[in-house]
């Protein structure tokens, strides 16, 4: 755009450089790309601001909110790649909030045909598509993923996503002697999930729980329930409903009432 308009004052500079209009087309283009580039600026920074707030929803957990503001930017990002890609992906990943999964796995599917291969937007995006397909139970393709990811150079925060699909996928295809394998080393494993790694202490206590060792499934259960509550992780991961009967861990309130109180 930029080297066209420098043409076009190149052309009319020789074609008119003896009238007087060669005094006044270069600084009329000169004001209009001026302009021009002001009200792009502010375009992008409008753009830039819309797609903070979606990504501070999907902070907040709000994945409608998510959506509907990601649906409604989207058309308007297709000049941005990076803030495209960024947006689609925290769609993606509200439709898993919201048990849309046919419809996250659509969205990886997209965001994996426009993103280069191996790199950590690629593998998150593929992390998510895994946990999409073990919902509704393609489990096949779900083996097929986590299996190609193993071999991957993967960061920290990866490989604990990989940790959670794989335990997910144990629980699906009733391999509990080897979701319940897992010791307390893979506390230090989950930890770059933060509290999202109380999903998969759930799923360590589901294991438990179906080789009947009440002990242990008592303990991961109450790990789970430190960091989500029991509804969240049981809303997420049906297969943990049964552990409804275990004794959560305790609230901060419950715990605060019985040491008196904060100034206590």
């Amino acid at each position: 755009m930029l080297m066209g308009m420098i043409v076009v004052v190149l052309a009319c500079w020789l074609l008119l450089r003896d009238h007087w209009l060669t005094l006044v087309i270069p600084w009329t283009i000169l004001i209009g790309m001026i302009i021009y580039a002001g009200r792009r600026g502010k375009r992008r920074t409008r753009l830039e601001g819309r797609a903070r707030q979606v990504y501070e929803l999907s902070l907040l957990r709000r994945p409608m909110d998510v959506v509907r503001e990601a649906w409604s930017l989207l058309p308007d990002l297709t000049t941005t790649p990076h803030l495209h890609g960024q947006t689609v992906s925290l769609m993606a990943a509200a439709l898993m909030r919201v048990h849309d999964y046919d419809a996250a796995a659509e969205t990886c599917d997209y965001l994996l045909d426009h993103l280069p291969k191996g790199t950590p937007a690629s593998n998150y995006v593929r992390l998510l598509r895994i946990m999409a397909y073990l919902h509704v139970d393609r489990l096949a393709d779900a083996d097929d993923e986590i299996r190609s990811l193993a071999r991957a150079d993967l960061a920290p925060i990866e490989s604990a996503m990989l940790t959670t699909g794989r335990l997910y996928q144990q629980i699906k295809t009733h391999h509990f002697e080897d979701a319940a394998a897992a010791d307390d080393r893979i506390v230090e494993q989950l930890r770059p999930l933060g509290v999202d790694a109380g999903y998969a202490y759930g799923l360590i206590a589901a294991a438990f729980q179906q080789r009947a060792d009440d002990a242990a499934a008592r303990k991961w259960w109450r790990r789970a329930t430190l960091l989500l509550s029991p509804a969240a992780i049981m809303n997420d991961l049906p297969e943990t409903k049964s552990l409804a009967a275990l004794p959560p861990a305790p609230s901060l309130a419950n715990m605060l009432s019985q040491t008196g109180g904060v100034y206590a």
